[in-house]
């Protein structure tokens, strides 16, 4: 085929810029969106293809049109025309994530970076126009994201959607579309646990047309099976080594890539074509070597070993079979199939060979079980199975700011979930296998529950999340409900437990954050503090109320209890001027009887008080579940090994001696508030 250089009218100002030509077996596309005076660039491309991008622009578009280059991967096929355009006058911002700007830096660019994630992962154009940038991390570069432009509903998807190239097609057709796609992505994507949710986020949106980096762009009417078929995809195989059986398809390649150059100087040139046409070979000219991507080269080395006997002839076979035996020695392959029956195999060799592939199906084994344990460690909790809190901090920021873009008329909530028995208590009767145990269990009903879209995480301790998506409120609020209840009345657990659940919304954190880089952050926040409010009512509760949340905007609760006046006015006036909610007390009772009806997050106290001492207090507190969470903090002129070892065993892990020095005091409030998820210290 005619290599040409033109652009591709795709659409609603979008254009596909460069030439037609194939490298190694990929399509590489740039592309470009014209609105009105302002152009964007998209995945600008590689030295390679940087003179045809530019020969290619549309005559309506000036190169000082183009205001920004959109760059979602590092890589050299994706990245590398950077300079080579700014060497040609274009003056633009790089539009990109900065994970993938601290690589990007290092091509010695002047042009100035738009990242995304600092500007709510929206970029308007002068018209109005929006583009909306939508995370996809780790597909397969950290940094990695796709654009959408709402107005026409196109994907720039970058590699995403990508697929392997024998031949230039503009759009999928056919029925190999998606086998390619299929390959493509099971080989350049780390695993199913990251790409799955990525598809289903994605699909929530309206997309007419999906333009990816790599390969053929897809119609409407196959964006739902692509969808479809990368959520259920197992992925990885590059990181999965020696766990797959295919992974022999390296030996059998490099054999192919010795024994066609051989092969093509004994054919006629009609036999060539013959023989490309018959197996979908690509030769590349000048080595004589075939640059297709050979998913079961296995079978090919058999297939063209038969087709030398039976098509080229007996002449040609008898000059290649001495190459053949040789090529398979060489490579530690199969002899091929065409000599079975001439060449029969001793029986002790068999044997042998038996035993060999026994023991390297163990070591496969072995091995792949290691190696997923360690790619999955960073994403998943070892106990539960849900995602871990890594994740999670990860996802939620990012995703946070997606969805508050979104304009679906639909919010999107957090729940926090914890277990509301101590399970130190319960560790000491049964042992940490009956904890884990536990954690299992409740992460299992909260998993078996949850919508497709939904994702769960294990936070810290026994507090778990779920993330509910353009989700309908009185619908969730029920769903949780039920739940609780399915944990309340489970069975399985080695003691009967109740969990609290704390919900947050994120059109609330949106109204009054005005950072997009903390709503996550003041999402999770919210979340927390309803579990502990939930918590400080008995428990056993979805808590999602506001009104008294609405009273109390400051950094954090405290209950001050001291009979000597001074030292209460003191530590009011301080903690309060600092922008704390401060509560006194002159007595262990009336601490308790505040400690019962408003929701306090750190009790200081003094250790001797009238009626009942802290110690007294202290024990009262644990065995309540609205308040044995409370962390204390005690202060007194009596300091002995005794007064602490008796503190200590009560779970007080802070001591003071009096006269206390206040910047001490707040540093060990601030760090309990924050140990406790509470307060925004």
């Amino acid at each position: 085929m005619q290599e040409t250089i033109v652009p591709t009218d795709l659409g609603n100002g979008f254009f596909r810029l460069g030439s037609s030509r194939i490298l190694g077996a990929m399509q590489p596309n740039t592309y470009l969106l014209n609105d009105d005076s302002e152009s964007v660039l998209f995945g600008p491309g590689s030295l390679i293809t940087a003179e045809e991008i530019l020969a290619s622009l549309p005559s309506n578009v000036g190169r000082k049109q183009i205001l920004w280059v959109v760059v979602s991967s590092q890589d050299p096929d994706a990245a590398s025309a950077l300079p080579v355009l700014e060497r040609e006058g274009l003056r633009f911002q790089v539009v990109t994530h900065w994970r993938t700007w601290n690589i990007l830096r290092f091509m010695g660019l002047q042009s100035s970076p738009w990242i995304i994630n600092e500007h709510g992962w929206l970029l308007t154009m002068k018209t109005g126009r929006t583009l909306q940038f939508l995370p996809t991390p780790y597909l397969h570069q950290p940094g990695a994201f796709a654009t959408w432009d709402r107005a026409s509903g196109t994907l720039v998807s970058g590699s995403l959607f990508s697929s392997y190239s024998p031949r230039f097609e503009l759009y999928a057709q056919g029925e190999d579309w998606l086998r390619r796609m299929e390959e493509y992505h099971s080989v350049t994507m780390p695993s199913h646990d990251i790409l799955a949710p990525v598809m289903r986020s994605i699909a929530l949106r309206e997309i007419s047309q999906i333009l990816p980096g790599q390969g053929s762009i897809l119609g409407k009417d196959q964006i739902a099976k692509a969808l479809a078929s990368l959520e259920s995809l197992e992925v990885g195989e590059l990181l999965l080594p020696v766990c797959r059986e295919d992974q022999k398809n390296d030996a059998y390649r490099n054999a192919l890539d010795e024994l066609i150059p051989l092969l093509m100087r004994e054919l006629a040139a009609e036999a060539r074509e013959e023989l490309c046409r018959t197996f979908g070979l690509q030769i590349d000219e000048t080595s004589g070597k075939h640059v297709s991507i050979l998913v079961h080269a296995d079978r090919l080395w058999d297939d063209l070993s038969l087709w030398i006997l039976h098509k080229a002839g007996t002449e040609v076979f008898r000059r290649l079979e001495p190459h053949l035996l040789a090529i398979a020695d060489r490579h530690g392959i199969t002899k091929p199939a065409v000599f079975s029956d001439t060449a029969a195999v001793p029986p002790q060799e068999i044997e042998r060979l038996k035993l060999e592939l026994k023991n390297m199906k163990k070591l496969n084994e072995e091995l792949s079980r290691a190696i997923s344990t360690s790619s999955d460690r960073t994403v998943r909790d070892t106990v539960t199975g849900l995602y871990s809190e890594l994740f999670y901090k990860s996802f939620i920021d990012e995703e946070a700011v997606v969805r508050i873009a979104e304009e679906h008329g639909r919010d999107s909530i957090l729940a926090v979930f914890g277990i509301d028995e101590n399970l130190s208590q319960i560790e000491l009767k049964y042992g940490s296998r009956e904890v884990e145990a536990l954690l299992r269990g409740v992460a299992a009903i909260i998993s078996m529950n949850i919508p497709k879209l939904s994702l769960a995480f294990r936070l810290f301790g026994a507090t778990m999340a779920a993330w509910f998506p353009s989700s309908g409120f009185d619908e969730t609020i029920a769903l949780l409900e039920k739940i609780r209840v399915e944990v309340a009345n489970s069975r399985s657990f080695v003691e009967p437990i109740t969990i609290s659940i704390g919900v947050a919304r994120l059109s609330e954190v949106a109204a009054i954050q005005t950072d997009l880089q903390k709503l996550g952050s003041d999402l999770t926040d919210l979340g927390v503090k309803r579990l502990r409010m939930a918590r400080r009512r008995g428990g056993n509760m979805v808590y999602f109320a506001s009104d008294s949340e609405s009273e109390m905007p400051s950094l954090g609760r405290l209950l001050v209890v001291d009979d000597d006046e001074v030292n209460i006015d003191v530590l009011k006036t301080y903690f309060a001027g600092l922008g704390y909610a401060v509560f006194t007390a002159i007595d262990g009772q009336q601490a308790l009887s505040i400690i019962s009806k408003e929701v306090i997050d750190v009790v200081i106290t003094e250790l001797m008080l009238p009626k009942i001492d802290a110690y007294r207090m202290r024990e009262s507190m644990l065995a309540k579940t609205s308040s044995k969470d409370i962390p204390m903090v005690i202060m007194s002129s009596l300091k002995t090994e005794n007064s602490v070892r008796r503190a200590y065993n009560l779970g007080i892990s802070h001591y003071l001696q009096k006269p206390v020095m206040l910047e001490e005091l707040l540093g060990i409030v601030k760090n309990l508030l924050q140990t406790c998820g509470t307060g925004a210290s």
